[in-house]
């Protein structure tokens, strides 16, 4: 479809670079539409995750954890094994012990399994943590560091894919595949409170550029700069074209009359309200299998 389509759209510009690469879709045809994150504050904080689990509030450190080997959960739990976190406490969002044990990765014996929780809980967890831990190898875009920042929370990452361009200097980073500068990381949040202000500081200046209405205005002048190029589609087709439809979500109708004006205002009124109303359109990822 995205070799067919005029316009393709994605989520950070690493996943354009390698649609490119690919040959999936040519940069020139290709779009970025970042998500957006202040959907987690949308819901309200949910405290009693912590007294079910028996948190310390900045003594844990928050992980949503996976037995996919790009998000690479093997590390955040060797760097648990060192004595040098002995007094934090992992909190691992997602799979059981079971689960992950099936999957040959070792949780560290102190670990405390959340399990699946709803955007509440994990806002909770978020405003409660020392930081988040995100070591993926890679992400299109990386969205729990967005989040937790959003909360708060600290992130440290790792540089894989898109979490860069993401996050920028607004968290702390560690290497992907080095526990003890992991460990180095937490302890210095840890025992630095004015450097863990300073990351939550930062980290809510730079969630803040990650909104969904941002999204939705960018998408519509997307899309009626695609629909204004194209001789053979005119504005005011823009919300019944099968092609854009399919695009935004919406379903597939009936085309408008030839004769439609270009500048009639119902095309460009009928895509604002369409893009004010995204944030209740858009598919509620659970924490369990956050990109």
């Amino acid at each position: 479809m995205a070799r067919t389509s005029r316009r393709v759209l994605t989520v950070s510009a690493y996943s354009r670079q390698m649609l490119d690469l690919c040959g999936i879709s040519p940069r020139a045809s290709t779009d970025v539409l970042y998500n957006g994150a202040d959907h987690i504050l949308d819901a309200a904080a949910d405290p009693s995750v912590i007294t079910r689990l028996g948190l310390r509030p900045r003594r844990f450190v928050l992980h949503i954890a996976s037995a996919k080997a790009y998000k690479n959960t093997a590390t955040i739990f060797a760097a648990f094994e060192d004595s040098r976190l002995a007094d934090l406490d992992l909190v691992l969002v997602g799979p059981s012990r079971e689960q992950l044990t099936r999957q040959r990765l070792r949780p560290p014996a102190r670990a405390i399994f959340a399990g699946s929780i709803d955007d509440g809980g994990l806002r909770a967890l978020y405003e409660a943590a020392l930081c988040l831990a995100c070591p993926s190898r890679t992400e299109g875009f990386g969205l729990p560091p967005l989040e937790a920042m959003a909360c708060g929370c600290p992130a440290v990452v790792s540089a894989g894919g898109a979490i860069p361009e993401v996050c920028r200097d607004a968290a702390s980073y560690a290497d992907v595949d080095d526990p003890v500068t992991w460990v180095a990381a937490f302890a210095a949040l840890a025992n630095h409170p004015e450097l863990r202000a300073a990351k939550v500081r930062a980290g809510l200046d730079r969630a803040a550029a990650f909104t969904w209405e941002q999204s939705g205005r960018r998408l519509t002048a997307i899309i009626l700069s695609a629909a204004r190029s194209s001789r053979r589609l005119e504005p005011p087709s823009l919300v019944n074209a099968p092609t854009v439809a399919a695009c935004a979500g919406e379903p597939q109708t009936q085309a408008s009359s030839p004769g439609s004006s270009p500048s009639d205002p119902n095309t460009v009124e009928i895509t604002e309200c369409w893009a004010q109303d995204l944030p209740r359109r858009r598919a509620g990822a659970g924490a369990f299998d956050r990109p």
